[in-house]
């Protein structure tokens, strides 16, 4: 049996840390000062080379196991004492510095240190990591023989190469993979541009567009010579026109290439762009944020030996910049007349029409085909008491004369602009299902904020808000005279037409506190809150809240680097930086927020302070799973990839046969291989578990078709979890999209209108597989409440209440003595509910967390 080589070759950890390899005497990775830490670096390089050297030579010589024990016992207790000496020799340079002033300096260099030493042990941890994973699938291989020594020397690169994937995708911060990206392009830039100097001092490129027009010309003459020719004259032409054409060939070849060069140089320099404006874009969206009364932190996190990089913005802040550009709180009102028909009134009378329309009990009615609701296929009108008609008459008689068609139908007056009722009339010719709507012809009011136009324009507050997301944030503009309104977005979207309205401004009071929760924000993979926060953070603070964002080890601006106990330790930082600056804050005024791969650190964090109250976005039961799931279809991409690569090599050893063994072999360990992977590489977040300890509100969040979290393991799980302990106020939420679309942009909505339409759409739903997620988890009793769904036979009189005691008993007799019945009233009312913005409206009202922004 052959000796497996070594995954990670050591010297290339060598060169990293020092400038010469072994025996160099400074290193790139410690950086002197006014301290005298040069000295100090020699030696420590020193030391560090030393061990190196031992490191390397028990990877070239040693056996597998015998490398990991060397490991494990010798070096990294040797690591231990260095890292010990670092922080000792530091602080005695410079321990009689440590006024104010210098203190940054000193924090620095210990900063500098841990890096460097923390990047060996992160490698010195690889190969121990590649080296069991190796050893474990080695124990259990299938071959034996030349087949096992083939094995052995393919297992290690498709472990390290599997492992490099998972870490990439799940651990590599953005920023780093941001720095990894443009070392990529700088080396491939320079690459490139070197080539094309080299091609373009060829003679062949240096030729010019007359010598080329030259060589064209002369194979034109020698080739209206070969007719003439005779046939001993007729073979050199033939030679002396392939000698020309040779020419040519070589320059059209060299500019050919030198043009495909220019191309890929362009794009990577157009890429070098793209990045300086991410770059620009996060620095802006910081000056943005400060613009808006954002305070700029730094958290210091000592268990992981980072700084993290925060924004600290209050919804009292905000206000009180609102004054300061002039602003007003406003006080609205409008109707809810759809534009449409105000286009169709008389112009001169309309205001005097919805008025009467509206003393006279009018409502609105809309017409639809399809379940979208758009100008083609929504059709508006009018509906009048039969009984109303006396007082109504004078107004009926003004429309119909500006070419309104009325009718009377059982009791009611219908009056429709003639265009809305040609659509009507074509839908009943193509027997089209028509679904009829009333809404109360009503006033809406609402409340926001109101600027002069002129100063809206103008002024860095309102031009922040915009850059921000303000309008994704779910608040729109409205221009109403000389001034300019900002108002709730589900507000806005009731407003008909805004010509007739009434607005009453006041003063802002900047003492008034607006008293909401505050929201610790945290992101998915390889996000910055620079980038993945704006909007979100907005919606909060326009609900009187405040928000605390930091990025995590080695994201952003945040020193250190990502890994799962760092992670954890992040959170705590950040929550202990929140409560020691803003000490009046109270637990259950807290929302843990977290996005994805945060939710682990998250729920550990409401774990230990089980009063705070969290919202998992879209996140996992057991990260391990999720990881391994990922890596189904990373491993088959693989190893088709490998397969292709080493296609030659089998076939030259006369190997396919291996290559087919070794594909089947994957197939059927593939949940074995995921699993042991993800074991050794992902930390062990299992939130089912610290979930269980939480008391405060709790919110699962997740998508309708999310690929990465599963409902009936992640969402499901972590439910069950909270019904152990009982104490947590639970809230199950879905919205429709992919795994990573916000809350802010699930659109749509509503209460459930429980008709007989309504239920029947419900049920052929059903038929069709909708709630088979739902089903996998309760297939009886999703059954029993559908069938008893069947037999509800009134048109009109089946309400909310009545789908309620349908549930109600489904719970009694499925799940008596556990508490499910939310879990399973969402199962049925949920798509017919609230979604995204109301999800989270209505989990933000019961957790006692929204303020109020208005005084």
């Amino acid at each position: 049996m052959m000796n497996t080589p070594p995954v990670h070759d050591i010297s290339f950890i060598v060169k990293e840390f020092t400038t010469q390899g072994p025996g160099a005497t400074s290193s790139p990775k410690l950086k002197t000062s006014q301290f005298g830490l040069d000295k100090l670096n020699a030696a420590l390089v020193g030391k560090i080379e030393t061990l190196m050297k031992d490191i390397r030579s028990t990877t070239e010589f040693a056996g597998g196991e015998l490398q990991i024990r060397h490991l494990k016992d010798i070096v990294q207790p040797e690591l231990r004492a260095l890292e010990k000496e670092v922080d000792s020799q530091i602080k005695s340079q410079v321990k009689y510095l440590f006024l104010p002033a210098n203190q940054k300096m000193e924090q620095d260099a210990l900063n500098n240190a841990h890096e460097m030493l923390g990047k060996l042990e992160t490698e010195l941890e690889m190969v121990r990591i590649e080296k069991q994973a190796v050893s474990e699938f080695i124990g259990h291989s299938p071959f034996t023989g030349k087949m096992q020594e083939i094995f052995e020397h393919f297992i290690p690169r498709f472990i390290s190469k599997l492992i490099d994937q998972v870490l990439g995708h799940f651990f590599q911060s953005w920023s780093a993979n941001f720095v990894t990206k443009r070392k990529d392009y700088e080396a491939k830039l320079e690459s490139l541009e070197k080539k094309k100097s080299a091609l373009e001092a060829t003679p062949e490129a240096k030729a010019t567009d007359k010598q080329l027009k030259d060589y064209q010309d002369q194979v034109k003459i020698l080739e209206g010579n070969i007719s003439t020719a005779t046939p001993a004259d007729k073979a050199k032409l033939e030679k002396e026109i392939k000698t020309v054409q040779k020419e040519i060939d070589k320059i059209t070849s060299a500019r050919a290439k030198i043009e495909e060069l220019t191309k890929e140089i362009k794009t990577i320099q157009d890429k070098f762009v793209n990045m300086d404006n991410i770059e620009q874009g996060s620095k802006q969206t910081r000056i943005d944020m400060n613009t808006i009364g954002g305070i700029s932190t730094k958290i210091v996190d000592k268990a992981s030996h980072s700084t993290l990089d925060g924004m600290y913005l209050s919804a009292d802040e905000l206000r009180a910049k609102f004054k300061e550009a002039d602003g007003k709180i406003a006080n609205l009102s409008f109707n809810n007349v759809p534009i449409r028909l105000y286009d169709n009134l008389p112009p001169e009378e309309n205001k005097q029409i919805i008025s009467k329309l509206t003393a006279a009990d009018a409502f609105i009615t809309t017409d639809r085909v399809g379940k979208k609701l758009t100008n083609a296929n929504t059709a508006h009108g009018f509906g009048i008491p039969a009984d109303k008609r006396s007082s109504i008459q004078g107004v009926i008689d003004t429309l119909t004369a500006n070419g309104w068609y009325t009718w009377e139908e059982r009791g009611t007056i219908y009056i429709y602009p003639d265009e809305e009722m040609d659509k009507v009339e074509k839908w009943e010719k193509q027997n089209m299902k028509i679904r009829f709507s009333e809404e109360t012809l009503t006033e809406v009011k609402t409340t926001g904020f109101s600027f002069p136009k002129s100063n809206f324009d103008s002024s860095a507050v309102t031009k922040a808000l915009e850059k921000l997301g303000i309008s994704e944030a779910g608040w729109k503009t409205r221009t109403l005279g000389d001034r300019v309104v900002l108002i709730p977005e589900k507000d806005e979207q009731k407003i008909g037409y805004d010509l007739f309205y009434n607005i009453e401004e006041k003063e802002i009071d900047v003492n008034h506190k607006s008293n909401g929760g505050t929201v610790i924000l945290t992101t998915g993979t390889k996000g910055v809150f620079e980038r993945a926060g704006t909007e979100e953070t907005l919606s909060f603070l326009m609900q009187g809240m405040n928000v605390m964002l930091f990025n995590f080890s080695g994201y952003g601006q945040s020193t250190g680097k990502p890994t799962g106990d760092h992670l954890k330790s992040n959170m705590e930082a950040a929550y202990h930086h929140l409560k020691t600056t803003y000490p009046e804050i109270e637990d259950n005024k807290i929302l843990c927020k977290a996005l994805c791969m945060s939710g682990g650190p998250a729920t550990h964090l409401a774990s230990l302070h089980p009063k705070i109250n969290l919202l998992l976005d879209q996140s996992y039961a057991d990260f391990r799973d999720t990881v391994a799931d990922t890596m189904k279809d990373q491993l088959d991409g693989y190893l088709n990839t490998y397969g292709k690569k080493f296609d030659d090599y089998f076939k030259s050893k006369n190997l396919t046969a291996f290559r087919n063994d070794l594909r089947k072999w994957s197939e059927g360990s593939i949940t074995a291989i995921t699993h042991l992977i993800a074991k050794l590489v992902a930390p062990a977040w299992k939130t089912y578990k610290d979930i269980e300890k939480v008391e405060g509100n709790v919110g699962l969040l997740f998508t309708t078709d999310d690929f990465l979290m599963k409902m009936d393991r992640d969402i499901f799980n972590n439910y069950k979890a909270l019904t152990k302990n009982g104490k947590a106020d639970v809230s199950i939420m879905e919205m429709p999209g992919v795994h990573g679309d916000s809350w802010l942009k699930a659109r749509g909505g509503g209460t459930l209108n429980p008709n007989r339409d309504e239920i029947d759409e419900v049920i052929k739903e059903y038929q069709e597989g909708h709630f088979k997620e739902w089903h996998d988890v309760f297939p009886e009793s999703i059954e029993y409440c559908f069938k008893e769904i069947e037999k509800l036979t009134v048109r009109d009189d089946v309400d909310p209440q009545t789908l309620n005691k349908i549930i109600d008993k489904a719970n009694e007799k499925f799940f008596k003595g556990t508490d499910l019945t939310n879990f399973l009233r969402e199962a049925l009312l949920i798509n017919r509910s609230y979604v995204g913005r109301q999800h989270i409206d209505l989990f933000l009202n019961k957790a006692h967390l929204k303020g109020n922004i208005y005084a």
